[in-house]
């Protein structure tokens, strides 16, 4: 493995410690800390990316705890929050426990458009704030008809899981192209994660 090699995706789930959230999608096994660095001492893995999971909502306590655990010099995090209420000294809190990003999880919300666009200009917060991206994970139809609206907030874009691509999935020619044209000239990057 290449020095200081990152996974950038990986969720940690403690439900004695941090309970899911009632309404989940679905409901994974534990996934401690200490499983998650034995498996990546064994691949020479260095850093991680710590995201939230959906199972937590807005409670990002199991994250952060994981943060502090890891350590912010080998991970960083990104957290789920309610752009419509939080705070900035909320923002500042978790950019200083190392949280880099947010994450909208319009696949799992199942939020329309309006709504996502709605968020997503909420988002235009995140540029006072130093090396943070948003990240989105939804379907990549979905995604290419928001592609002007992230744009607009002028960070990084970080789409989830293929950007949402799927070969079962018929008729995505056209929205898969938006994406790549808009990764040839913006800071938008499909995460190559979940290949299943």
């Amino acid at each position: 493995m290449q020095p200081a090699a990152c996974d950038c995706h990986v969720h940690l789930f403690d439900t004695k410690r941090f309970p899911y959230v009632a309404g989940r999608a679905y409901t994974p096994p534990p996934a401690s800390l200490a499983a998650l660095q034995a498996f990546h001492g064994a691949l020479g893995i260095e850093r991680a990316v710590l995201v939230q999971p959906s199972v937590y909502g807005t409670d990002n306590r199991c994250l952060l705890n994981g943060l502090r655990e890891f350590g912010t010099g080998r991970a960083r995090g990104i957290a789920v929050v309610d752009l419509a209420t939080v705070t900035n000294a909320q923002l500042e809190a978790l950019h200083d426990a190392g949280v880099r990003g947010l994450r909208l999880n319009l696949h799992v919300s199942g939020s329309s458009l309006v709504d996502a666009r709605q968020q997503i200009a909420r988002a235009q917060r995140l540029r006072s704030l130093p090396g943070w991206s948003l990240q989105a994970h939804a379907d990549v139809d979905v995604l290419a008809s928001l592609l002007d609206d992230f744009l607009n907030l002028e960070i990084p874009i970080v789409l989830d899981h293929y950007a949402g691509a799927s070969a079962l999935e018929r008729n995505i020619e056209t929205a898969l192209a938006t994406v790549l044209q808009a990764m040839r000239n913006a800071p938008v990057y499909v995460k190559l994660s979940a290949p299943y």
